[in-house]
């Protein structure tokens, strides 16, 4: 059983996915290196739940109870604000 360290058999990380979708992947995915840590576009991505984001726009409009419903209203104001001032964020 391979942990995850040593599962490779041609020395590239994921090798036997890569080798297993050979077939559909273009080379030009297969060949990438895998990047250490996931980027973000935008500091502001961070700003909301998008699981719970996902789950809510899911709903039957209908029957969405308002405490949702308002947390909807909630990420649509942060989007239009964002929008309109493009603020800058500063991480410290």
């Amino acid at each position: 059983m391979c942990g995850f360290t040593g599962c490779s058999f041609d020395g590239k990380e994921k090798s036997l996915l890569r080798h297993a979708t050979a077939h559909v992947v273009p080379r030009s995915a297969q060949a990438r290196l895998k990047a250490s840590c996931p980027s973000t576009q935008d500091p502001a991505d961070n700003l909301i739940d998008r699981h719970w984001a996902e789950q809510a726009i899911g709903l039957d409009p209908a029957a969405t109870p308002s405490s949702v419903r308002r947390g909807v209203d909630r990420i649509l104001d942060l989007y239009h604000w964002h929008d309109l001032y493009r603020p800058t964020f500063e991480l410290t």
